[in-house]
């Protein structure tokens, strides 16, 4: 397992380690001229043992589809080769290169959020990784500054895949949504979203904008005990997943440079709610955290929800 101190190291760094990479190993992932095909998606573009792309479209909640109801989602879309990976917002124990989404060349693009769909837990001779294999889109919900305008998401994105090694990789995407008239959000994109975690508050309530029928169904944080004095602190977690635990599992996120564990399961309580253990002997710095909030992503085949707590 990564020592916390190379953890940290690892996140401060990132940049350093594109920029050495760079001359060691280059992949070209930039669509070249005439690249944005129909049905506003890009073509796919070849890496190593990766391929990528944008794909696009536009939901409308409300019966017309006027500009003022329209939300824009993109997606970048990886399909990885077999065995290989790339990892979550959070890579794990044994440490990992996240994404990094530069929008910065966008036009029309007043706020733009990445959300990631559910992620795995992944074990290896290296550790326990957090992350993706085979294929995984991003989905990304795009607020435009003036509705009645074309938008233009462009990306530059860096991000790793691994097996054996660790390779780097990066491009950069293009896609325009017209004012009116875009299609709506690709089926791959629209599976993508039902993979996000539901928002929920401390209590478990589901946040207002949540579809209807989640608020009951997704999995959620039922206790959470904390002992932080003394030589084994720890916190406990009782998970409850009301649509059935296959596939259950807990990923906890502390404030930005502080390294969290990865929950262990220890048992149950009762039907379909899970014990999950955070050892925080494991590398954590009990003092930085406590009085900050954490936030557990909750994830299983049937649902998934993503809850804040505050550790004391």
């Amino acid at each position: 397992m990564m020592s916390p101190r190379n953890h940290v190291a690892l996140k401060q760094t990132t940049q350093s380690f594109w920029r050495a990479c760079a001359g060691a190993i280059v992949l070209s992932l930039a669509p070249g001229a005439g690249a944005i095909a129909e049905g506003l998606q890009t073509e796919w573009v070849e890496g190593h043992n990766v391929r990528t792309r944008l794909v696009a479209g536009v939901i409308n909640p409300a019966t017309d589809a006027s500009a003022e109801h329209r939300q824009i989602v993109v997606g970048l879309e990886m399909e990885l080769g077999e065995g290989w990976k790339t990892y979550w917002r959070s890579p794990g124990d044994a440490g990992g290169v996240p994404p990094e989404f530069d929008w910065s060349g966008s036009t029309n693009a007043g706020t733009i959020t990445v959300t990631y769909p559910a992620p795995h837990r992944m074990t290896d001779r290296s550790g326990n990784t957090v992350g993706y294999k085979s294929h995984v889109v991003f989905p990304v919900h795009v607020q435009p500054e003036r509705r009645d305008d074309p938008v233009t998401v462009k990306l530059q994105l860096m991000f790793g895949v691994c097996k054996d090694i660790c390779v780097p990789s990066e491009g950069s995407y293009e896609v325009t949504l017209p004012p009116s008239g875009a299609p709506p959000v690709p089926a791959v994109l629209a599976e993508a979203l039902k993979r996000v975690p539901v928002r929920g508050s401390q209590d478990g309530t589901v946040a207002a904008g949540a579809a209807a029928e989640a608020g009951a169904s997704v999995p959620r944080l039922a206790k959470v005990e904390a002992a932080l004095d003394g030589a084994s602190p720890k916190v406990t977690m009782h998970v409850s997943f009301p649509r059935g635990a296959t596939g259950a599992d807990v990923f906890v996120e502390g404030p930005p440079g502080e390294f969290i564990p990865l929950p262990k399961q220890k048992g149950t309580v009762g039907a379909n709610t899970l014990v999950f253990e955070i050892d925080l002997t494991e590398g954590a710095d009990v003092a930085a955290l406590r009085g900050q909030k954490l936030v557990a992503t909750i994830v299983s085949d049937a649902a998934q929800s993503e809850q804040s707590f505050v550790l004391k």
